[in-house]
């Protein structure tokens, strides 16, 4: 498979880490990471080990389908913006990327206990940590004056909010393990051999974790 060379670079500068740090990070050589940076061909576990070591899902390095247009961000950041996000991005970044290997970890096993007590016990860490990442995400970005001008020119406040919608979906790693939570809360849950008893308290756990 190939990853898209512009999002691996983009993410790896967003982080930013070299070329011998992003294989590091990624448990992979460097030669096989630039492999990936360079769009060439390579084994879908080096993907997914290149997108775990930028705090990133494989889907969101893959190339754009041909007419696949994305919601657009308010702009593109200006280098003191950059700057901040990368702080942000180190910040919750490697957080993101624990909770997504340990939901990798419970769809191998197939443990729908170990998820329930993982989320159980983690739930008000991860809200917070997402809530505070958006908040750290609009002061990087300036959102909130950025939203108040745009407002004041005329702009309708629903095409405000979607655009600020999209840049927190460009930029945040914790939505991307809240998401990779609800992944394999249902992918347990669509099991052949899931018992009625273990489908109601994923539900209840699901509901209750990431609303």
């Amino acid at each position: 498979m190939k990853l898209d060379p512009r999002k691996v670079l983009r993410a790896r500068e967003l982080l930013g880490y070299g070329t011998a740090l992003a294989a590091k990070e990624a448990g992979v050589s460097e030669m096989s990471y630039l492999r990936a940076e360079h769009g060439e061909k390579i084994h879908p576990s080096t993907a997914r080990k290149v997108a775990a070591g930028l705090c990133l899902r494989v889907a969101d390095l893959y190339p754009a389908l041909e007419g696949e247009t994305a919601p657009k961000a308010p702009a593109q950041p200006s280098p003191e913006q950059e700057r901040r996000l990368r702080e942000v991005h180190r910040t919750f970044g490697p957080i993101a990327r624990g909770i997504e290997r340990q939901c990798e970890r419970f769809e191998d096993s197939g443990s729908v206990e170990g998820f329930v007590a993982f989320v159980k016990d983690f739930r008000d860490l991860i809200g917070l940590a997402l809530v505070n990442e958006l908040w750290a995400l609009e002061d990087a970005l300036d959102l909130a004056p950025r939203a108040g001008r745009r407002v004041l020119s005329g702009v309708s406040e629903e095409k405000v909010h979607a655009s600020i919608d999209a840049s927190f979906a460009e930029h945040s790693f914790m939505l991307g393990a809240k998401n990779a939570l609800l992944k394999t809360g249902s992918e347990l849950a669509e099991r052949a051999d899931l018992g009625e008893e273990d489908r109601r308290r994923l539900a209840q756990t699901l509901t209750g974790s990431v609303a």
